[in-house]
């Protein structure tokens, strides 16, 4: 994640350090983000097989995200064992129990099809009146593109977070997160400049200053929470309020 930050905000450095008089500095940052784009894909590729492949254990959520401190260990360990022992079976019937039959993996893949085409249909309508929503509601385009779209467009994983909150499951609910953070920075943004380069249009990963800042400041922020490895309502207060 902060090696994607930093791919995100080089050009945005480089525009501000290379002399802008005599020199193309505008097509400097169009092929650097081009390489740029390039390399990520290239790195979102590779995570995806580090943990589809090779490493899946790595990525594999624990059967219990409650922490054991709080309750104690009031359990000992040769009574532990026999309850694991008896609970053994059950628990791989249960496995078994829970793997989706073919006709489920079908109409998950029909339904995701239908929504991603409902989806593009309904971007592309926002999209056509955002001039006119932004000078009717007051506000400028730039709220609405930083602000408003990443709400309405990361409600369902927002709701998928909260009900894994409210189950205990801290680490799913943080692989959720991160996964979309990825996504978004290795495959999506990379992505489209690679697109508008086969349209022949320029696009860049060159971002307003004060953008790249809001990046480099929640990334490092996000950093330093996982790196605690325990998560509680006073953490989300602090992010919420940054």
């Amino acid at each position: 994640m902060l090696v994607a930050a930093v791919a995100l905000i080089l050009p945005t450095i480089l525009y501000s350090t290379l002399p802008t008089e005599g020199e193309d500095i505008h097509g400097k940052i169009l092929s650097f983000s081009r390489a740029t784009a390039v390399v990520l894909l290239l790195i979102y590729l590779i995570f995806l097989y580090f943990q589809l492949w090779t490493h899946p254990h790595v990525f594999l959520d624990e059967k219990d995200d409650v922490d054991h401190d709080t309750y104690g260990d009031s359990i000992e360990e040769p009574l532990q064992q026999q309850v694991d022992e008896a609970t053994g079976e059950a628990s791989e019937s249960q496995e078994e129990d829970d793997r989706p039959s073919a006709s489920d993996v079908y109409s998950a893949i029909a339904t995701l099809i239908i929504s991603a085409a409902l989806i593009t249909k309904c971007t592309q309508y926002f999209i056509g009146s955002l001039d006119k929503t932004a000078q009717s509601l007051h506000i400028t385009k730039t709220f609405i593109a930083i602000f408003l779209i990443p709400l309405a467009s990361n409600a369902p994983e927002l709701s998928q977070v909260v009900a894994a909150s409210k189950q205990r499951k801290i680490n799913f609910a943080i692989g959720v997160i991160i996964g979309s953070i990825l996504q978004i920075a290795l495959l999506v943004l990379p992505l489209l400049v690679v697109i508008g380069w086969y349209m022949g249009r320029a696009m860049d990963l060159y971002f307003e200053t004060s953008q790249t800042y809001i990046l480099l400041l929640a990334v490092l922020s996000v950093n330093q929470v996982l790196q605690d490895g325990k998560y509680t309502y006073f953490h989300g207060i602090m992010l919420l309020s940054m």
